[in-house]
């Protein structure tokens, strides 16, 4: 999607200078996407989900 417009494409490979030190060739980053796996994308979601590391905020009536 950064794709889309040139300057959410210089932005993402302007993160990715700063955040790796270099730009990832982007046929390289659709590489990576193709090989991961439904089990390795599940047990992401599961990390990123886990209930147990929720913040709750609730509105209680007076």
């Amino acid at each position: 999607m950064a794709e889309e417009s040139n300057i959410s494409f210089m932005q993402m490979m302007g993160k990715s200078l700063l955040d790796l030190g270099q730009i990832e060739d982007l046929n390289e980053i659709f590489k990576k996407i193709r090989k991961t796996s439904a089990l390795e994308l599940q047990e992401i979601a599961e990390e990123i989900f886990d209930e147990d590391q929720f913040s709750y905020l609730t509105y209680l009536p007076e």
